[in-house]
């Protein structure tokens, strides 16, 4: 959790979180949100959203994700939004996938959700 405060602070903060492997790290950790208890879902998602966020100050800080990365966060953002109710993490995974959605320029996110849909 204070991964995603830091990363909330301020942008001198972020840039020190993101010279680090915490992204890769938090994106294998929830892979499989089923495997962590909710509170863990919880933080790391929340971390996952201060990271992917878009900084209006300093656009140099703005993610840019890999396929694999899209990939990931795509199962992230299912495995979040498919939980059985009634879990907050339901709400963290739409919030994430809103975040991710407003920083994907290239639109990634909508091919590969749609390309979600057709399989499930």
């Amino acid at each position: 959790m204070c991964l995603g405060n830091i990363t909330s602070d301020c942008d001198t903060c972020r840039k020190h979180v993101m010279k680090t492997s915490i992204f890769e790290t938090v994106l294998d950790l929830l892979q499989t949100p089923t495997n962590l208890a909710a509170r863990q879902r919880d933080y790391y998602a929340w971390t996952l959203q201060n990271i992917i966020r878009i900084s209006p100050t300093a656009r140099d800080l703005n993610v840019l994700l890999t396929q694999v990365q899209r990939k990931k966060m795509l199962k992230i953002a299912m495995g979040l939004i498919t939980l059985p109710p009634p879990d907050a993490s339901i709400i963290q995974g739409v919030e994430l996938l809103h975040d991710w959605i407003m920083i994907d320029s290239e639109k990634s996110v909508v091919s590969l959700f749609n390309i979600f849909l057709v399989i499930v």
